[in-house]
């Protein structure tokens, strides 16, 4: 599962384990897929968004974070 770290226009951040991002204009929500539904994990107003950031392993075993959605 992917793990996602979003941090927030007032400073916070946090980390989330989910399988997927779905957003409209209002919500940003993370997801798992239970069964044959989807269920949501978390979610945050996408106006309180600075930056979203997943993690990825490289080939050598490297972990690091790549920006999947900057600052709007």
């Amino acid at each position: 599962m992917a793990q996602y770290k979003v941090r927030l226009l007032a400073g916070a951040e946090r980390t989330v384990v989910a399988q997927r991002v779905v957003s409209d204009q209002d919500v940003l929500v993370f997801e798992t897929r239970g069964g044959s539904a989807w269920t949501v994990v978390d979610q945050v107003a996408n106006n309180d968004v600075d930056v979203i950031q997943r993690r990825v392993v490289e080939s050598s075993g490297m972990a690091r974070w790549i920006t999947e959605r900057p600052a709007v």
